[in-house]
Formats: structure tokens, C-alpha cells, sequence
């Protein structure tokens, strides 16, 4: 569950892959995507606003459902699906608002355009079973954590990873 920045805008991820967006102060459906075949990836359970509140990602096991909310009261979800193979766990969008960024099952982190919904850099973290992510640093900086408490950072708008300071976080007690 997620609000929409303004507070106006109500958006639900469901178990059966729907994602529903509600008028907070009718209440009212605005609208409902997702429902997707694959029994493997219903289940909706991370949601993520851009910046601007123009873009929402909704993420189930099989990919992320990009919606464009420019129209706060009609959102409409694009007809591409993003995300990594064996199963996405996160998408967000960086503060530069140019792309959205996923990590999933493989141990990739994936960043695709905004305008094109193409591939524009792979990020190989590790070969862990799952990771997360966060933006820091107001944005410069992106750390992903995998399955095994492996601890990386990463420029946000990568070429490659910053040297020296990536971090075990087992090896620490973490």
C-alpha cells in the first residue's frame, strides 16, 4: 500500500496481481492493472513512486508494472514489463527521475530508460539468491545488499563499482 505524494491518490498492490488505484477522499476505483497468467508472480507486494510522483512501479515475483500517473485520476500502466530473470524483489526510481531500477533473483541490478523502457545498464552484485536496494547520499549514491549480507555501493549513475568500498556484512556481525 502507497500513497500517492500528494495524499490524494490511494494505490493498493493485491495478492491476485492487481494493482488498484483509489480516490482517498470519495473513496472511489479509479482504476486496475496487473492480474498477471503466470500463478507464480500474482502477488504485488512492493510499490515505489518516482520522485515527481509521475511514475509508479509495482513489482511480483515476475516483473515490474511500470504506471504512468502524469493524470493523477486516470493512471495508465504501460504495455512492458521490466525486470530480471528468475524473478524481480525490487524497483525504484532514482532522484534523477531518468530511469527505474530493478534487482532481483539473478543478482543483477538493472537500470532502463524512462523514455525507451529498454535496458540501458546491467550491475552485476553477486550471484546471491535475492538483494534490495536504496538510494542515498541525496541520490549519489547506490547501495544494494544481496541474500548472503553482501554489501556493495555504487555510483547512482554507474559505469562501474566504486572501488573499495564494498563490505561483508556477515563478516562483521551485521
Amino acid at each position: 500500500m502507497l500513497f500517492s505524494k500528494d495524499g490524494r491518490i490511494l494505490v493498493i498492490g493485491h495478492h491476485d496481481g492487481h494493482v488498484r488505484f483509489w480516490d482517498f477522499q470519495r473513496p472511489a476505483l479509479l482504476a486496475e492493472y496487473g492480474g498477471d497468467t503466470n500463478s507464480n508472480s500474482k502477488v504485488v507486494f512492493s510499490l515505489s513512486y518516482s520522485n515527481d510522483g509521475e511514475w509508479l512501479a509495482a513489482v511480483s515475483i515476475g516483473r515490474a508494472l511500470v504506471v504512468n500517473t502524469r493524470n493523477p485520476k486516470q493512471p495508465r500502466a504501460l504495455p512492458v514489463r521490466i525486470g530480471n530473470s528468475g524473478g524481480t524483489t525490487r524497483a525504484a526510481f532514482p532522484p534523477d527521475g531518468k530511469s527505474i531500477v530493478t534487482m532481483g533473483h539473478d543478482g543483477r541490478v538493472r537500470f532502463w530508460s524512462l523514455a525507451t523502457f529498454k535496458e540501458a545498464l546491467t550491475l552485476r552484485h553477486s550471484d546471491g539468491p535475492w538483494g534490495t536496494f536504496e538510494f542515498a547520499d541525496r541520490g549519489n549514491l547506490l547501495v544494494t545488499v544481496d541474500g548472503h549480507g553482501t554489501l556493495k555501493f555504487w555510483p547512482a549513475r554507474p559505469t562501474s563499482e566504486i572501488p573499495n568500498m564494498s563490505d561483508d556484512l556477515h563478516s562483521n556481525g551485521l
